[in-house]
């Protein structure tokens, strides 16, 4: 098959970046450890700069993908410690950008709830949900709403408290993604 037959038969993927593998060095700074996470936008890995210091290194998957990038830190950073912290940015030689993130531990919030046999304690479960209200809150007071909102991109941290790992799904807020993210927290 030609490359030009390739092209069409991907066709929007023909877009997509080529996947990069551990141990790759980015920028001359930061080696690729591990994938930690992949959604459908992005590739994070853990990672280590040539410091020592450890970092999670977040790839878009494609050129669309890439053109929300930057946004999303301005995003995340504007959530503060409900979001995974963004340390820095820059661009790959390929052209790409990528995100240094702070690297958080923690459970899933879907991991959470069944390790408590979906029972959780009452106080618990109220200071996690407010806890995201103020999230959505600050979310929306910074002109965006959120997207998808799904319970895998949501940590909580081993003293309590959460945070959101998927900013990139978020949008611009209108009264109507405003009243959708009612929603989905309340299934939450």
């Amino acid at each position: 098959m030609s490359d030009r037959e390739a092209v069409l038969r991907l066709g929007r993927s023909a877009l997509a970046f080529a996947p990069v593998a551990d141990g790759v060095l980015i920028d001359q700074r930061f080696r690729l450890v591990r994938v930690v996470r992949e959604s459908s936008a992005a590739i994070e890995y853990e990672a280590k700069h040539r410091n020592g210091a450890e970092a999670w290194i977040k790839l878009p998957r494609s050129r669309e993908h890439a053109a929300a990038l930057l946004e999303e830190a301005r995003l995340a950073n504007a959530l503060g410690a409900r979001a995974v912290h963004v340390r820095d940015d820059g661009r790959m030689e390929d052209g790409r950008p990528y995100l240094v993130l702070e690297p958080v531990t923690g459970q899933r919030l879907d991991r959470w709830r069944t390790s408590s046999g979906g029972r959780a304690r009452p106080d618990e479960v109220m200071g996690l949900g407010d806890e995201l209200c103020r999230a959505i809150g600050t979310l929306h007071g910074a002109g965006f709403s959120l997207g998808l909102l799904r319970t895998d991109a949501i940590l909580v941290g081993p003293k309590g408290g959460m945070c959101r790992r998927e900013p990139e799904h978020a949008r611009a807020a209108t009264a109507a993604t405003v009243k959708e993210a009612v929603a989905r927290v309340g299934r939450i």
